[in-house]
């Protein structure tokens, strides 16, 4: 077979398919395999690929052919572009020893742009290891982190340096001939976590590195000058989740908070700046930024969040409301966007859905174009105002020969103004009428009845105020709730809670009989209404409030106790939080939870610090282990108490 990364041909070794997913074949799965690369066999070019486990990372290789996919749960592929989409070209995690350990679950991942062979993941455990992609084997690894490493990053001049940040706030320098860090930036405590780092992009700028971290301050270091860095500022309330540096200005630096929300660009011309150039609030915290890599869209920035949105967005800073395009082929969290410089309508992304996707701007969604610039309010005595753009052509029939010429949109020039028109339309008495909205708002039933009920009782209502067609619209909702079957999902959910309270009573009352006790009388009849338990609406909702009875109920305690269903909501949720089919469907058999923090979780626990301890012991017949026998000052201060309470008593 041929193998697109060595050139050469050879044999390729079966892997069996045991299972689907990928992480069930680093666990249950052993190959032996000592020498040649395990090339797959190349499948469909796809726009889509479903990697089957949550994806942390992106990098793409110097001429841009290729990129490399990395995951705390041991994924680390590597892809090539082809026309349409991606081919799969190297699995490195069936590249491994007999004994699995943690070098092979990657949390992030970086290619190195002078060594096209060289691929730089982190570790969970602190190591920041070098895989070569001809030979598909770790070339080396280093340990100088104390806790886990957070991000890795390639000199863009010198093929031999590469740092590091982790979460001990430390970055450390490597040079790829030595095996031990070279120098070591940051690391006591006047520094925190760091989040992002990157090497700077220009050519008087190579020694240069930008750092952000979990105080949310920016830091230019200089790996030729002392441990202290150059410039440092406050950029965020909270975390500074991610920086990307402008590929033509020099100066201008962008950062994403991930508490604030916002993406802001800095002007480092100055030593310290003191507010940003431009900044964006974006709807949730912000996970990863990126310029535009097209001169003609230098204003452009893509951002992923890290919870609650799972869109990928492209900002014009000049425009810091709405975004300029969205992608949404993302069914969870982005961990991570990637921007061709060759091909700038390319855009590529990857999240804890386990999809790599290839996004091209011709397939984006703007929300600009849904966007309404008339706004209308209605007063309590029903005054209607509205508001309209005043380059729309409101025009009346005889003033339309002498309307003005229509100019070219302009969405960056000064503020557009309104044309405020305030009145009553002449058929206003045909629309509903502020009394008949208060009666239907004060009569209408939303719960505490069967869901034909609801909706026949609510159309009655409204004809009877002369709202035909409201009237016509419940009857709909009506049948359509009857067809769909919704009523006897009602009815099989109070049928089990109904079954479940009887067992339970069941056995409470033959606990009680076993200990000769008094068992209380059951209700006289238990009801479980089909509308008080809902698989949409949790049972301590607010609008269908459903007490459960306790383990052991008395004679005033009865097992169904309702709350009107008139008081207000506050537990519904839409979007994001909204269960839909899907989500039913998928069930838990890939569980994972997104972190606000969006760091993973430390290998293995945090050593105890030993300075405190007075005396220690380490056991040799335990591997490291060490046993704290006794500390002699405690032991001391208990002998000397008991001799003074001895001589106090002679």
């Amino acid at each position: 077979m041929y193998c697109p990364a060595t050139g050469d041909t050879s044999t390729a070794v079966e892997v069996r398919n045991s299972r689907k997913k990928s992480s069930a074949e680093v666990n249950l799965q052993d190959y032996d395999l000592d020498d040649d690369l395990v090339v797959t066999s190349p499948s469909s070019s796809r726009p889509i690929v479903d990697i089957y486990d949550p994806v942390d990372a992106i990098s793409s290789n110097r001429d841009e052919t290729r990129v490399v996919v990395a995951g705390c749960r041991g994924v680390l592929r590597v892809f090539q572009f082809a026309e349409d989409g991606f081919q799969q070209l190297i699995d490195l995690r069936s590249i491994r020893s007999r004994r699995l350990n943690l070098l092979y679950s990657p949390s992030n991942v970086a290619w190195s742009k002078l060594k096209d062979e060289l691929i730089a993941t982190t570790s969970n455990n602190g190591a920041v290891v070098l895989w070569n992609v001809i030979k598909g084997r770790i070339e080396m690894h280093y340990k100088a982190h104390q806790r886990s490493a957070t991000v890795v990053h390639f000199h863009l001049s010198n093929e031999n340096l590469l740092i590091s940040g982790s979460r001990d706030a430390a970055v450390f320098l490597y040079d790829l001939r030595e095996q031990e860090p070279v120098k070591k930036f940051g690391g006591t405590n006047s520094y925190d976590v760091i989040r992002d780092l990157s090497f700077c992009l220009h050519q008087d700028q190579h020694d240069q590195f930008v750092t952000c971290d979990d105080s949310g301050a920016i830091r230019l270091w200089d790996t030729r000058k002392g441990d202290k860095p150059l410039i440092q500022f406050p950029a965020h309330q909270g975390y500074a989740a991610s920086i990307a540096l402008n590929p033509r200005e020099r100066h201008l630096i962008a950062s994403g908070g991930g508490r604030d929300k916002f993406i802001k660009v800095w002007n480092c011309s100055s030593s310290r700046p003191s507010a940003p150039t431009y900044q964006v609030e974006t709807m949730a915290p912000v996970g990863r930024v990126c310029w535009s890599q097209d001169p003609t869209n230098v204003f452009h920035i893509a951002s992923c969040a890290v919870v609650n949105d799972m869109n990928v967005h492209i900002w014009d800073i000049r425009r810091p409301f709405l975004p300029f395009a969205s992608f949404e082929d993302h069914s969870d969290s982005v961990t991570g966007i990637w921007w061709s410089l060759r091909h700038p309508d390319r855009l590529v992304s990857c999240g804890k859905d386990g999809l790599l996707v290839l996004h091209r701007m011709e397939q984006k969604q703007s929300p600009l174009t849904y966007a309404c610039d008339v706004a209308l309010d209605v007063a309590p005595d029903g005054l209607i105002a509205v508001a309209a753009n005043s380059h729309i052509p409101i025009i009346k029939h005889q003033q339309q020969f002498l309307a003005m010429k229509r100019h070219p949109y302009d969405p960056f020039r000064a503020p557009v103004r309104s044309l405020l028109s305030c009145g009553l339309p002449e058929n206003a008495r045909n629309t509903l009428q502020p009394s008949s909205f208060y009666k239907l708002a004060e009569k209408y039933l939303v719960g505490g009845r069967a869901l034909r009920t609801l909706c026949n009782h609510n159309a009655n209502l409204a004809a009877h105020l002369g709202q035909a067609s409201i009237a016509q619209s419940w009857r709909l909702v009506g049948a359509l709730l009857e067809q769909s079957g919704l009523q006897k999902v009602y009815d099989d959910d109070a049928a089990e809670a109904t079954a479940a309270y009887e067992e339970r009573y069941g056995i409470y009352k033959k606990e009680m009989e076993l200990h000769g006790k008094k068992v209380p009388e059951p209700p006289q009849e238990l009801i479980v209404r089909p509308t008080h338990l809902t698989r949409f609406v949790s049972h301590y909702s607010n609008l269908y409030r459903f007490k459960k009875a306790h383990l052991w109920p008395t004679n005033s305690l009865r097992y169904s106790d309702y709350v009107d269903s008139n008081v207000a909501s506050g537990d519904f949720y839409f979007g994001a939080g909204e269960l839909t089919k899907t989500a039913v469907e998928k069930g838990i058999e890939n569980p994972h939870y997104n972190d606000f923090a969006g760091l993973k979780d430390e290998a293995f626990a945090l050593k105890p610090d030993l300075t405190k301890l007075t005396f220690m012991s380490v056991s040799s017949d335990d591997d490291g282990h060490i046993e704290k026998e006794h500390i002699a000052r405690n032991e001391l201060g208990s002998h000397a108490r008991s001799c003074a309470a001895a001589s106090l008593s002679r």
